[in-house]
């Protein structure tokens, strides 16, 4: 009995343990199974045309062939030789690559070079890879240089002075979300910018070749306070700062992201390969729920770009940072004329000290000593900050005696009583995601009186960008006129007839007062229908440059310019060419807040200067703004022997 019960026992343990064996193996053949992963052909090309594969590598170009392509034109962005064209031909290189890995990474492994990369194909193929990148000294020099869980995009406002920032500036903000104070945001969060890297300084190549397509465009990181005080101070540029509706782990993904292009470049295209455009992609592929680059058009301006992540609500309530030049304005405002006379002479001295004696000996001017100290206080205060505007790039790169002069002024201003000052930060709702749509559709009629003949048509016009000085003022550049590409036809008697195409038609008119002595300009090259009757109904190659001042006179901008034209055409009698100078004005009045605005507009050569005959030209337009992207247009033109009214529906569109 004692034998069976033992023999009962004994098989028992053996059946134990033979089960223990097969729940082992089971529990290895079901890890594994959870581990393995599909490398099929289908499987490959379903993960390769994924949407989060193809923002990662940026397919998002179609080329000559109408296939598909990267944007990045470095080879060492990719693994495979056909990467460029085959996002499963990279898929597949970049899976064997990652494999291929082994322990320790080092900086040139798969996972240490492509992060972002790995860390998608390791998810996506269930892999269950644990990265220790702790080996990759160059990536963990990178992440702990960019430290963030917030992003933050960043509109630069308008600047004229540079063909590239014509139409504003887009870069990225990357930080903390727990900085304690503003002050060490600005010292150390990272500003993440894409630009050209121009081989030439001449301005016209400048802009011809970057029109083409000529230089490299890259990512590049630097201290975020050295973009504040290029663009804020030196440039007297307002920085618009919208915080990005993005996770803390999306924004590590899009620091991975940015460490994958370090070896990488773009061609860089102004008008469509831009800022605005790659600031977008980079976002989308961070975070592929949002589908932005496909609402984009081929004009790619940076105010566009925000108005598509405002719709695709990316963006939070923008920030105003206000530049040194709007400080100073809001500061000189608060004062009496008087008190603005004592900034003015201030300034003067210290100016004489920097530019003539250059010391830093300069003397305060009696009355002002003789103020109470508060008030002394805000004269002082607007000083600093019309030297610095003054003399920005002086300061900027701690010239002297400049630095030294602009120090002592502030010793001195320590010793007085503070008051509340505006905020240098806001937020405001004249943001430039608010601006109207850039391209620009015209419908209209004209009626014309062309030696003693009446004729009329039906306008046709397109504009593919940006603004004209009566396009609506929210968001927009102001006292600037910008317009890209812009052609006009009209129909007339069922016959289409081309009346004018201007490749680019830039003007730049600020008021010129006791603070700001800058320049109105203009340059518009065009070929169109004879202006002036130089010749009768034949097309004329046209060269439009004008310089002068524009003052404000009973809230109006009147401007006075000194107008040149060369005009080339066969059919000119005397010669081909002919040149104009004479003078011009400009009266217009473009409330900021209203839906109206009128432009008066005039020309004059006369024949002693010309040696020709007496040529004019009057225009006057009034525009009224339906909506935001839909005005009407009333216009009149008045030339030698030639009179036109015209009607004009613009509609706008992003």
């Amino acid at each position: 009995m004692r034998h069976i019960v033992f023999s009962f026992k004994s098989r028992t343990y053996k059946e134990q343990s033979f089960i223990r064996l097969l729940f082992f193996i089971l529990l290895i053949l079901t890890f594994e199974k959870s581990f393995a992963f599909d490398t099929s052909e289908d499987s490959l090309q379903q993960v390769a045309s994924s949407r989060e594969w193809m923002t990662l590598i940026y397919y998002t170009e179609t080329n000559w062939a109408l296939k598909v392509q990267s944007r990045a034109d470095s080879p060492k962005f990719f693994v495979s030789a056909q990467g460029k064209t085959s996002a499963l031909e990279e898929l597949k290189e970049s899976l064997i690559a990652l494999k291929a890995d082994t322990l320790p990474l080092k900086n040139e492994s798969f996972s240490c070079k492509f992060p972002a990369r790995a860390n998608f194909i390791n998810t996506r193929f269930n892999l269950g890879y644990s990265f220790d990148r702790t080996g990759c000294v160059g990536y963990q020099e990178w992440r702990k240089r960019v430290s963030a869980d917030r992003a933050s995009l960043v509109f630069s406002s308008y600047y004229l002075g540079n063909p590239s920032s014509s139409f504003g500036h887009i870069l990225l903000r990357l930080g903390q979300k727990n900085s304690k104070s503003e002050a060490k945001r600005d010292l150390f969060d990272q500003g993440i910018n894409f630009g050209a890297s121009p081989w030439t300084e001449n301005p016209v190549l400048y802009a011809l070749l970057g029109l083409g397509g000529a230089f490299p465009g890259n990512f590049i990181a630097i201290p975020y306070y050295y973009k504040v005080r290029e663009y804020n101070d030196y440039e007297s540029r307002d920085l618009w700062e919208y915080d990005l509706n993005l996770s803390a782990e999306e924004v590590s993904k899009m620091i991975d992201l940015l460490w994958e292009q370090a070896v990488n470049h773009y061609d860089y295209y102004f008008l469509t390969e831009n800022c605005g455009y790659y600031i977008i992609a980079l976002i989308e592929a961070t975070a592929p729920r949002y589908d932005l680059t496909s609402n984009l058009r081929k004009w790619v301006i940076p105010s566009e770009t925000l108005a598509t992540l405002e719709k695709a609500n990316v963006l939070q309530k923008p920030v105003l940072r206000k530049s040194i030049r709007t400080q100073f304005y809001e500061k000189i405002e608060d004062l009496n004329s008087e008190d603005q006379d004592l900034v003015l002479e201030l300034y003067k001295r210290m100016a004489y000290a920097a530019e003539v004696t250059k010391n830093s000996e300069y003397s305060f001017p009696e009355e002002l000593e003789k103020k109470p100290d508060l008030e002394k206080a805000k004269i002082i205060d607007a000083t600093i900050d019309y030297y610095d505007f003054k003399f920005s790039k002086k300061v900027l790169f701690n010239e002297e005696p400049y630095t030294k002069i602009k120090r002592s002024l502030l010793i001195r201003r320590a010793d007085l009583p503070t008051y509340d000052l505006p905020p240098k930060t806001m937020y405001s709702e004249d943001s430039p995601d608010k601006s109207h749509g850039s391209g620009r559709f015209e419908l209209g009629m004209a009626k014309s009186k062309n030696y003693s003949v009446d004729g009329h048509g039906y306008l046709l016009g397109y504009r593919f960008a940006f603004h004209d000085f009566l396009d609506h003022q929210q968001g927009a550049p102001q006292r600037a006129h910008i317009e890209i590409f812009k052609t006009q036809f009209q129909i007339e008697e069922e016959k289409i007839k081309f009346m004018y195409f201007a490749p680019f038609d830039i003007r730049s008119f600020p008021i010129w007062n006791r603070w700001d002595q800058n320049i109105s300009w203009k340059v518009r090259p065009s070929f169109e229908r004879s202006p002036y009757q130089v010749c009768p109904d034949c097309l004329v190659t046209n060269l439009n440059l004008a310089a002068g001042l524009t003052t404000d006179i009973w809230g109006l901008d009147v401007s006075i310019l000194a107008e040149a034209q060369g005009l080339y055409s066969n059919e000119i009698n005397d010669g081909n060419i002919k040149g104009l100078l004479g003078p011009g004005l400009m009266i217009k009045s473009i409330p900021f807040k209203s839906n109206w605005g009128w432009l008066l507009e005039g020309k004059y050569f006369p024949d002693d200067l010309n040696q020709t005959e007496n040529l004019y030209a009057v225009n006057f337009n009034l525009r009224y703004h339906l909506q935001k992207n839909l005005n009407i247009d009333f216009g009149y033109t008045q030339e030698k022997d030639r009179e036109i009214f015209k009607i004009n529906f613009f509609l706008y569109h992003y």
